[in-house]
């Protein structure tokens, strides 16, 4: 599944409104990530 994400980013960074789609996403990955685990130490 590992190549296959890695593909799937590459021919995301050929389109531009893939990229920022993918961009906004992995901003909303890493901010839900972030408060899990502040939830989970604090």
């Amino acid at each position: 599944t590992l190549p296959a994400g890695f593909l799937l980013i590459a021919s995301g960074l050929t389109n531009a409104k893939l990229r920022s789609d993918y961009r906004k996403c992995l901003l909303v990955l890493c901010s839900d990530v972030g408060l899990a685990a502040e939830s989970k130490s604090g």
